[in-house]
């Protein structure tokens, strides 16, 4: 339902473009400037984040990516997602012997990619572009079981490769479109169609100094998938 509601978002964005752009550009003109440079980057760097007003550990930022205006209507961008996860069980209000287990997951997804611009109105500049990128993921999980006994697993979050460590070769099309509801400052929506090469990395377990490879050979998989970023992007032209 999210990612219906964000591609109806950017379709609403992109098709009133030019309903809006008559009230912007009055808008503009009564501050004394008439010319879309004054608000859209049409050249030089912008920075911008994407941000999860609502998500339900607070306002939660996955990704900064910066843009580089090599003309009005072309743009090439950077950018740089990272999300990291962990997770703790114990049972020491049981009062049994102790069992903790510890795990993690680190996901890096360095991105470049390249814009199209379009003219918009003075506020609004829609955009299409496309992206490759690398899809980084480990995991790591450590069980101690009393007081002598423990093992970790490296390459997963548990002996039956639950969130296995991978890496990607990424590719996406995407479309978006930046309302600058200030100099400088805007927000943003992007939707996109894309898919991956994936391969699987190995895992091992670690029993009380004993190492047992417990996936070894790398599976190769490809797929596409469409998506929308849930959240907004933020971002400032310097």
């Amino acid at each position: 339902m999210k990612k219906l509601s964000f591609l109806f978002a950017a379709g609403l964005l992109f098709a009133g473009s030019h309903a809006f752009g008559q009230d912007y550009l009055t808008d503009v003109t009564s501050e004394g400037s008439g010319s879309s440079g004054d608000f859209k980057a049409t050249s030089g760097v912008t920075l911008d984040v994407n941000f999860s007003p609502f998500s339900e550990s607070g306002v939660w930022i996955d990704r900064i990516r910066t843009r580089y205006f090599m003309s009005p209507d072309l743009a090439l961008r950077i950018g740089l997602g990272i999300e990291r996860n962990s997770t703790t069980y114990d049972n020491l209000e049981s009062g049994a012997d102790l069992i903790q287990t510890k795990s993690s997951t680190t996901l890096l997804n360095p991105t470049f990619g390249v814009e199209k611009h379009f003219p918009g109105t003075d506020r609004l500049s829609p955009y299409i572009g496309g992206d490759l990128g690398l899809g980084l993921f480990s995991a790591r999980a450590k069980r101690v079981v009393g007081e002598d006994y423990e093992y970790i697993i490296t390459g997963a979050t548990d002996n039956g490769l639950g969130n296995q460590r991978y890496t990607a070769l990424t590719f996406a099309a995407v479309a978006g479109a930046n309302f600058y509801f200030a100099k400088h400052a805007y927000l943003g929506i992007e939707v996109g169609l894309g898919g991956q090469f994936k391969s699987l990395g190995k895992v091992e377990e670690d029993d009380n100094g004993t190492v047992e490879v417990l996936f070894e050979d790398k599976v190769n998989s490809f797929r596409f998938e469409d998506y929308a970023n849930a959240g907004l992007l933020l971002g400032f032209k310097f």
